[in-house]
């Protein structure tokens, strides 16, 4: 990882709390992030078919003092333990799977 993103504050209150910080290799974020890699695609898909139902019931839309509310309701439907499992396999952090990533991941995108 990038060292300008580190401080020793950082390190040692993370320390303090159990939190294991970790560096991720050079260009290969976008593969490394779990929830980006499998689960807010689905987010997004409830997300919408949660918003057409409701256009289609108000004619309205979701109202403003809606909005926490409805998203809990598209999130509980996406965020299926199955679903998360998946997104870390598939992101190759759990279980750990180095050999996920082909030399052109390493490529500078």
């Amino acid at each position: 990882g990038h060292r300008s993103h580190e401080t020793i504050k950082l390190c040692k209150a993370a320390e303090e709390h159990g939190i294991h910080l970790f560096c991720l290799p050079p260009h290969t974020t976008h593969h490394l992030q779990p929830l980006d890699v499998g689960v807010f695609g689905p987010l997004q898909k409830q997300w919408q078919r949660r918003s057409e139902v409701i256009m289609e019931e108000t004619r309205e839309g979701i109202k403003k003092h809606d909005v926490i509310r409805e998203y809990m309701k598209a999130r509980d439907i996406a965020f299926k333990q199955e679903t998360i499992l998946q997104a870390w396999k598939k992101s190759g952090l759990r279980p750990i799977n180095p050999g996920i990533f082909t030399e052109e991941d390493y490529a500078p995108s």
